[in-house]
């Protein structure tokens, strides 16, 4: 996994998640460069890949679902519709 330090764990960015979870992905919702940044769980660094720019408020909503901070099936939330695009950072 790839780790760069311009791109760090900040509230509404988009994180890889690592082993052995597979290729899933998360939302920070506060600060994780501490957590998931060099130094942080493990050896290798997670990516972080995007940022989110519209919706905050629905994910902070979808948080809020949540009591034990942690998903169960009857917590899932079914994403209709997202759309990513593809732009370089400061530009």
């Amino acid at each position: 996994q790839e780790f760069a330090p311009d791109f760090n764990h900040l509230p509404f960015t988009l994180g890889v998640a690592g082993r052995p979870g597979g290729e899933d992905f998360y939302v920070n919702l506060v600060d994780n460069t501490r957590n998931h940044g060099p130094g942080g769980q493990g050896p290798e660094p997670d990516p972080c890949f995007a940022e989110v720019v519209k919706g905050k408020d629905v994910l902070e909503k979808v948080h809020q679902k949540l009591t034990t901070g942690f998903l169960k099936e009857e917590d899932f939330v079914l994403i209709r519709r997202m759309l990513i695009k593809g732009e370089e950072k400061g530009t």
